[in-house]
């Protein structure tokens, strides 16, 4: 993207104090480019307003600076410390790559740090390695940390343990492909591909996708026309691959949210038999986190 446009990201972090994502649809990129140049921002030294007189040409130095000069080997990260570090509770590579960063200011970007610490890894010798099917098994273990839970009521506070499920991102790191679908965004696209022809092009992608994750699954009403679609789309995928789909609405409540019953079969026999079924319960963790019932407790 142009410098201009990076120094915008800028201003609006550190100046506006917006989160990512405002910042990413206020600039038209992904909220992981905004973490990406915020990074290299703090890498850099450099915050809002930018030191007077900075040219773009300069800005663009100091966020990318030259991997080597006249030959000179880029210093290399302790890749032991990093691989160390990685094990403490909230240190991330990009924390790493920036405290290496400050050391070694023409020392390797982001992604090439990245690159080059799964490279050596690839080295050490693994224990118990296990081989997956993608969206075969559901992963849960604890975060490590836990997280303040106010009670509403008496505001007692109780010390609460996170359990972090992993499987979309499990297996991409595998290298299957995957798709992440809002319910609600899908149907809509479902009717604008049956008015412009590229339908059949739709399932093919959709049936060649090795998971596939359906959010908010049921919690608006559909038509029959959709359901339709959805038998289409899940008959394709049946014993083929694997798909995922997250929901408030309860599974004994599925079949009344499909227009047809003899659709609401077909479906919920090809979704829900020979299934792995997690129910979660208590308050959302949006609920929990929330700041304005934070400052109410």
């Amino acid at each position: 993207i142009s410098m201009r446009k990076i120094e915008e990201i800028l201003r609006l972090k550190y100046e506006v104090g917006l989160p990512h994502r405002a910042i990413a649809t206020s600039c038209g990129v992904s909220a992981s480019t905004v973490s990406e140049y915020v990074t290299h921002a703090k890498a850099a030294g450099l915050s809002w307003p930018l030191p007077e007189g900075m040219s773009e040409e300069q800005l663009e130095e100091q966020l990318f600076p030259c991997k080597t000069l006249a030959g000179r080997q880029i210093p290399q990260p302790d890749w032991k410390y990093v691989n160390k570090e990685l094990k403490r509770k909230s240190v991330t590579l990009s924390l790493l790559w920036v405290e290496y960063r400050q050391e070694h200011a023409g020392g390797y970007g982001y992604s090439q740090f990245c690159q080059h610490y799964r490279e050596w890894k690839k080295h050490l010798n693994p224990t118990m390695r296990q081989r997956h099917k993608a969206g075969e098994k559901l992963f849960v273990d604890y975060a490590g940390q836990t997280v303040e839970v106010v009670d509403p009521e008496t505001g007692a506070i109780r010390e609460a343990q996170i359990f972090v499920a992993t499987l979309g991102r499990a297996a991409c790191e595998a290298e299957f492909t995957v798709r992440y679908l809002r319910a609600s965004r899908l149907l809509h696209t479902l009717d604008l591909v049956h008015a412009d022809g590229s339908y059949p092009q739709l399932l093919r992608s959709l049936a060649r996708t090795n998971l596939l994750i359906f959010d908010d699954w049921l919690r608006d009403p559909l038509s029959r026309s959709q359901a339709k679609d959805l038998l289409e789309i899940l008959d394709d995928r049946y014993a083929r691959s694997a798909t995922l789909v997250s929901t408030q609405v309860p599974v004994s409540d599925w079949h009344n949210r499909i227009p047809d019953p003899t659709i609401a079969d077909s479906v919920l026999d090809r979704l829900i038999h020979n299934a792995y079924r997690l129910e979660l319960k208590g308050d959302s963790m949006r609920k929990i986190h929330s700041p304005l019932l934070k400052d109410v407790n």
